[in-house]
């Protein structure tokens, strides 16, 4: 007989993520990130894709670049709506 449970099993989706996109979106936590450890492409891009995946979990972040490093902060927006 059928069951209620509490959520839906995580399906399986092409490739593996290339980041530790849910430890790292935590907001005001702070991260640094070299390039050659952390990741691959130019330090710049890799700001580039951490503003796209904050948009896609409308987030902001906040970056950094010093040399090979990316410092970088998802945080959430205020509610412009609470004050209305």
């Amino acid at each position: 007989m059928a069951e209620i449970v509490a959520s839906m099993p995580q399906a399986k989706r092409g490739r593996p993520a290339k980041y530790p996109w849910a430890e790292w979106i935590t907001p005001e936590t702070t991260w640094k990130a070299t390039q050659g450890l952390d990741f691959t492409a130019e330090p710049r891009n890799f700001a580039n894709q951490l503003h796209k995946r904050a948009a896609r979990m409308r987030l902001k972040v906040r970056t950094r670049i010093v040399g090979k490093t990316v410092w970088f902060e998802f945080y959430e927006l205020p509610d412009s709506r609470a004050e209305l």
